[in-house]
């Protein structure tokens, strides 16, 4: 994760904002492409991107908005698109009720014998 996001003041803020149930999400994706066609390399791509979703309930109605501005003014303008977005939908659509869990924290990473961002791209081509 990014320490340097301080995403629980962002859930507060939530919080006084009034929803019912707010979610952050935080993304790092890391990919690389190579299409080769009858041995020759027409396209190799690299890239490596992040960033951060925000799923908010307001009386039943969803919001969600996402950044790959990882700075606190743009997780709080972030919050307050998804915040407009679910008072938008209030009524309009069928009511979402989720249960009552914990808050869960986890990272989920690709299970690979060998890096495959540290292996040559003459070997791998």
């Amino acid at each position: 994760m990014n320490p340097s996001v301080d995403f629980e003041k962002i859930l507060k803020r939530a919080e006084e904002t009034g929803v019912d149930q707010a979610t952050i999400r935080y993304n790092k994706r890391r990919y690389e492409y190579i299409l080769v066609t009858n041995g020759v390399v027409d396209e190799l791509t690299y890239n490596d991107n992040e960033g951060v979703g925000i799923s908010v309930l307001i009386n039943g109605a969803p919001g969600y908005a996402y950044t790959t501005k990882l700075d606190e003014k743009s997780l709080i303008e972030t919050l307050e698109k998804a915040v407009k977005a679910a008072k938008a939908s209030i009524g309009k659509s069928y009511k979402i009720e989720l249960a009552e869990v914990k808050p869960v924290v986890d990272k989920v990473v690709s299970p690979y014998k060998e890096c495959p961002f540290e292996v040559d791209e003459k070997e791998k081509i």
